[in-house]
């Protein structure tokens, strides 16, 4: 139904925004609409995250989720298209090497029981955390707490978590699919998950949390990136593309 109803507005639309040149691909390529009507337009991410030197409030909202030092991070919906059960499966793998606990924060999702079974077998759910939902105001902190974000999704077409783990100063290992690379640039870690084994992936996360050196120089890079992606620059894009649309150009 939902592909239907596509299809028919794409039919009466003028002109298509697309929030990253990989979902306008997909456009032109699934509904063979014409690629000159496909704009691309980058979302913004919210200025709330950043680095945040308040170290005992940090401390105070960490404790009222219950999350224990130190962690892995990762946050969105826990689905199989964010291929949150290799990220257990991966884990498994680094528990036996690191302190870490194991933080998951987002609502349940489609299939989520798959990815509660894996949860449930591994050797270690005793240190992982699943939070669900997390406010907006409580997210930065989330973030600010953790020694590395992790995010192994197999289909995004923008990504804002990895982007505002960035924007918080946290080193990232992510998925090399869909958008992400686009968006992400050289701001972060990639592995490729149908490629790389689990222990490829568990040994990535190991190296980037023991390397201080290249670890600070690829934040201080991501940093860069994060801050360049403003709501400021989506609105006057948007406003562009209206006009030209309208002006027939």
């Amino acid at each position: 139904r939902l592909e239907k109803y596509m299809e028919q507005s794409l039919l009466k639309a003028d002109g298509v925004i697309a929030i990253s040149e990989f979902t306008g691909t997909e456009i032109e390529t699934l509904f063979h609409y014409p690629g000159e009507k496909i704009f691309v337009t980058h979302l913004g991410i919210e200025e709330c995250f950043r680095k945040i030197e308040d170290e005992e409030y940090l401390k105070n909202t960490l404790r009222k989720y219950g999350i224990k030092y130190p962690y892995i991070l990762y946050t969105g919906t826990i689905e199989p298209r964010k291929n949150v059960a290799q990220l257990v499966r991966v884990f498994n793998i680094c528990a036996k090497d690191l302190p870490h606990y194991l933080v998951l924060a987002g609502r349940k999702g489609w299939k989520y029981e798959n990815i509660e079974k894996e949860i449930e077998i591994s050797p270690f759910k005793q240190r992982i955390c699943q939070l669900g939902y997390v406010p907006d105001e409580d997210l930065p902190f989330i973030y600010n707490g953790a020694d590395i974000f992790v995010f192994p999704s197999l289909y995004e077409g923008f990504g804002f978590p990895p982007l505002e783990a960035m924007r918080c100063g946290l080193p990232v290992l992510s998925s090399d699919r869909a958008s992400l690379k686009e968006v992400l640039k050289d701001g972060v870690f990639y592995f490729n998950p149908f490629e790389e084994t689990d222990k490829d992936i568990a040994e990535k996360i190991i190296n980037i949390l023991s390397d201080g050196v290249g670890r600070e120089k690829k934040i201080e890079k991501a940093v860069q990136i994060a801050e360049s992606y403003t709501w400021k620059k989506t609105a006057e894009k948007t406003l562009d593309i209206y006009k030209r649309i309208v002006n027939g150009k």
